[in-house]
């Protein structure tokens, strides 16, 4: 199997788990099974949201900022609220996820709590890197949790939040417990946590308008910067312009209509907001490595 160049890739903020997203829709966990396709390949990405995974079946490399991990079934990966990230499949791959909001482990009475809470989410002390050792009976007990976790969440009797929030704490008791050793503190990682926090709103706006995309003026004011320094951070941030990210996000929105309909690939072109066909033509199969009739008849057909 030949994996897809991801570095050449623009890294995608996931802006449906950012804590903001959340909070508006009263959502402090997001719980479920996602498939991970050979043939559809996605661009890494990250998110405010902390995550466990459990590879429930196929194989594959999980890349982690600039790491790529093998992963098969019965890996957890456990991921911070900045790393950047992806599974790629060799085979068609199922993953039970978990997401869930910061805020739920935090303290304000007992500050040291939260802060044996939140060390397995902190970007200089994830020794495990971030997979779990299969090997290591604890990983076994993690596993275990998630799958309460499912089972609650899929029956979702009165209370199920609650068990959930519960279930999870016991997951971070055990990584800080069993999984988690002090490393060198991640400079860089902190650097960039700094700035996409500085460009969250502009971010946000990207996601909010990618049929009528905002210029490089709107999104450098909505962060009250120029918009050299703007597009400088932004590469800083994400690896890529602006424009290339924008653009990236519009071909990822015309993807996900390709597969979900039987509207025209001209519809299409305007609802990601390309002007004409022959531009998303291009930037299409540039970033996807072919067209969009052709995308759509591979996964389709």
């Amino acid at each position: 199997m030949q994996y897809p160049d991801w570095r050449k890739l623009p890294c995608m903020y996931e802006d449906s788990l950012s804590s903001a997203a959340m909070i508006a829709a009263m959502q402090p966990f997001k719980i479920n099974v996602n498939p991970v396709y050979v043939e559809r390949p996605w661009p890494m990405h990250w998110h405010d949201a902390y995550e466990v995974n459990y590879v429930l079946e196929g194989k594959g490399i999980f890349v982690i900022e600039n790491r790529e991990i093998p992963f098969h079934a019965h890996h957890v990966h456990v991921i911070n609220g900045i790393s950047r990230h992806m599974l790629y499949a060799q085979e068609d791959t199922l993953v039970f996820n978990v997401h869930f909001h910061p805020a739920l482990l935090s303290d304000t009475s007992f500050r040291t709590l939260q802060d044996i809470a939140e060390r397995p989410f902190s970007s200089n002390v994830q020794h495990f890197a971030p997979t779990l050792p299969t090997d290591n009976p604890h990983t076994e007990e993690v596993i275990q949790l998630l799958k309460a976790i499912e089972a609650e969440h899929s029956a979702a009797a009165e209370g199920w939040p609650l068990i959930v929030k519960g279930l999870l704490l016991q997951i971070i008791g055990l990584l800080g417990r069993h999984f988690v050793e002090e490393e060198e503190l991640d400079m860089a990682a902190l650097h960039r946590r700094k700035i996409l926090s500085r460009l969250a709103p502009a971010l946000q706006l990207i996601e909010q308008r990618l049929e009528e995309p905002p210029t490089l003026e709107e999104l450098a004011g909505i962060v009250s910067l120029s918009p050299s320094h703007f597009s400088a951070l932004f590469r800083q941030a994400t690896g890529t312009s602006p424009v290339t990210y924008r653009n990236a996000r519009r071909i990822a929105l015309a993807q996900q209509l390709l597969l979900g309909g039987e509207e025209s690939v001209t519809r299409i072109a305007e609802q990601a907001g390309f002007a004409t066909l022959q531009q998303f033509n291009l930037v299409f199969r540039r970033l996807v490595g072919c067209t969009p009739s052709a995308y759509r008849n591979r996964l389709n057909g």
